[in-house]
């Protein structure tokens, strides 16, 4: 067995680390998608499924579909596509290749900077090991993750040469030492690109400044000469929060004192992860939960104390110092305090900003251990058990993210109560027509909701739907709604089950009496409009999808399903006008561009209706029938107009009363 100064030789290191990397992650090549983004993001996105093309290209840098402005991530992902087809194995082996490069830049990086071989290996095997990481690698849609690190680290290693070659201390030739600026500019571009978390990039810039490069420069000539990464942080943060609109309305909901707070507490939550890396899941519900005074109390008391003992060694243990600072930067984006959704906190964040914490306790170690003498060994042998108990709990944890079921079941495990685990699991079971399981997991999110808040009111909807799916379940289900206290749940679920089997006389007055305890339930006031447009009560549904749309303007089947009601209302225009800013975005969504021709039709625009019927096809792939048998009554009604302009008004109104009846026949269905 090698000695400690085995893994003193870089060769040595690199062979090690990447052997760490390929143990613990070569799993990974064989897991499936995950039901929770990785379909949506991939599989059923049509712009990443079909691959690398110049329509993906504009939508790369154009959508805000998913409230993340990742240009580069959608490229990477559908250059994946391209090479591999849309394969599970391949995109997950991408991402274990981009974290073996990060590990890698990370341990040469420290050792140019340092010349501390040994601690640099340390550092760059906890970001291979530690468990925390494992949502960041095995997670197909956390290729930003590992994609803007990458870029990030390579950004590192050009201003370390940079530096060098400002302080003479580098013999780079001139012309090449003086394009490391630039490359330190491309690489900062296209983090960002992947992923707008790496605005911090300046910032830690500043640090490295100070440790481990040892410039004396004041602070005001070290921030000028960042003046070019400045103006990068001004224009791609304005660009990545244009994108995310939607984030940006979460951030004006929630209360700034309950955005601190999460933040404080946040800091304290992620540490005791990095320190304890247990119980370990997809998704935190309880942290609203989180937000106590005593808990506040207690992150204030640890982030406090933490703070002074790394300002007291400052000078003594600059790295701790450094490594502390550089964890509350780095974290600083993905605490939620410009933007603040559901999900406020997870591992993914902690990819970047922990890389401080290994350097503050790998420099703060050694330092200790020099004097006294005798316990440099204990403190190697206790160093390499940490790095064999990490690599353990690690392999579990990787494992856990094999396929949906297993992820899910091992967060509801390591959460306790949460709902929109639940949600997921339940959602996977039915599609898998597990009706039990399913039925389990929807009664369980109800339980574990606050009454009347958001979770509870949607789990009405998913237990309607499984009792549509699975007739043998219906009366249980009615009977267990029954037995619910609310009127939300005795009417609304009865209700929510007529309206899926097509009785939406029979629901509608159900559903009213439901919507009576949940006005501000957007889903619910959604099945209400479309069981009146289903009992043609058609101002009424107009009435409720016009609340549904000033509520969230994204909804984009609220706003074809209003367009809908509103041809059905015989009010083309307004239709026509409701779907244009959809139209405007270049909608994937046939109904969209369906109910435009319909509008466009009773407008009198055959050939534009024409156009959006084909486009409508396209979409569908062909399996559209009203679409594809109504584009051929336009092409005989195309035929028929010249003659229509000459016959008599009798003729010309008989026809378009029939017309209109052809038209009435084609939106039947909600």
């Amino acid at each position: 067995m090698p000695g400690l100064s085995w893994f003193l030789v870089p060769r040595h290191a690199t062979l090690t680390l990447l052997a760490l990397v390929a143990l613990l992650y070569g799993q990974t090549a064989w897991f499936e998608w995950l039901i929770v983004d990785d379909t949506a993001y991939i599989v059923k996105n049509p712009m990443v499924s079909q691959g690398l093309t110049l329509e993906g290209l504009s939508w790369a840098f154009s959508n805000d579909d998913f409230a993340l402005w990742a240009p580069l991530t959608w490229l990477s992902l559908m250059l994946d596509v391209t090479l591999f087809g849309v394969h599970s194995g391949m995109a997950h082996v991408e991402n274990v290749l981009f974290h073996a490069a990060n590990v890698l830049l990370l341990y040469h990086f420290l050792h140019r900077a340092t010349h501390a071989p040994g601690r640099s290996f340390l550092v760059a095997a906890l970001l291979a090991v530690h468990p925390l990481h494992a949502e960041s690698v095995a997670w197909v849609v956390e290729r930003k993750d590992v994609l803007f690190l990458f870029f990030m680290l390579l950004g590192f290693h050009a201003w370390l040469s940079h530096v060098r070659w400002l302080e003479g201390t580098d013999d780079t030739p001139a012309k090449g030492a003086r394009s490391a600026y630039g490359r330190v500019l491309l690489c900062f571009a296209l983090a960002m690109l992947a992923k707008p978390m790496a605005v911090s990039f300046p910032l830690l810039l500043l640090l490295l400044d100070r440790w481990p490069l040892g410039r004396t420069a004041s602070w005001r000539a070290l921030i000028w000469e960042k003046l070019p990464l400045w103006l990068l942080v001004v224009v791609l943060s304005g660009l990545a929060m244009g994108a995310a609109s939607d984030l940006r309305a979460a951030s004006e909901a929630a209360p700034l004192g309950q955005r601190l707070s999460s933040a404080v507490i946040g800091y304290a939550f992620y540490l005791w992860h990095g320190v304890w890396p247990k119980d370990l899941g997809l998704y935190y519900a309880f942290r609203l939960q989180a937000l106590t005074p005593f808990n506040l109390a207690l992150s204030l008391t640890l982030l406090g104390g933490v703070t002074l003992l790394a300002w007291r060694v400052r000078r003594e243990v600059p790295a701790l110092a450094m490594g502390w600072v550089w964890y509350l930067v780095a974290l600083l984006p993905a605490l939620g305090i410009l933007a603040h959704g559901e999900q406020a906190w997870g591992d993914r964040f902690a990819y970047l900003p922990m890389i401080g914490i290994y350097l503050g306790a790998v420099w703060g170690v050694h330092h200790a251990a020099q004097r006294p003498a005798w316990c440099r060994f204990p403190l190697a042998a206790a160093g390499a058990t940490v790095l064999a108990l990490l690599t353990l709990l690690s392999w579990k944890q990787i494992g856990v993210w094999n396929n949906t079921e297993s992820l899910y079941l091992h967060t509801l495990q390591a959460t306790g109560p949460n709902p929109v685990i639940r949600r997921g699991l339940g959602k996977h079971y039915q599609q898998r027509q597990e009706w039990e399981k399913a039925l389990e997991q929807y009664q369980g999110m109800r339980a574990e909701s606050i009454r009347g808040k958001s979770f509870y009111q949607a789990s009405l909807i998913y237990l309607a739907q499984l009792a549509t799916k699975a007739p043998e379940l219906r009366e249980r289900i009615i009977e267990d709604g029954r037995r619910e206290g609310s009127l939300y749940f005795r009417a609304g679920l009865e209700g929510a089950i007529l309206h899926y089997e097509g009785r939406y006389a029979e629901a509608l007055p159900l559903l009213e009496q439901a919507l009576t305890e949940a006005s501000d339930n957007m889903e619910i006031k959604e099945l209400v409009a479309l069981a009146a447009y289903g009992a043609e009560q058609f101002p009424r549904a107009r009435e409720l999808q016009q609340e549904v749309l000033q509520s969230d303007p994204k909804r984009g089947e609220s706003r074809w399903r209003l367009a809908r009601t509103l041809n059905r209302l015989k009010e083309p225009q307004a239709a026509l006008d409701v779907l244009l800013p959809t139209l405007r975005e270049r909608s994937e969504d046939p109904q969209v561009h369906y109910q435009a021709a319909l509008a466009l039709l009773g407008l009198g625009r055959l050939p534009q209706a024409g156009e959006g019927l084909q486009e409508a096809l396209r979409l569908a792939k062909g399996e559209f029938p009203e679409a594809k048998k109504l584009l051929e009554e336009v092409k005989g009604m195309a035929k028929l107009q010249p003659m229509m302009e000459t016959a008599p008004a009798a003729v010309r109104d008989k026809v378009k009363q029939a017309w209109d009846k052809e038209l009435g026949a084609l939106q039947t269905q909600p």
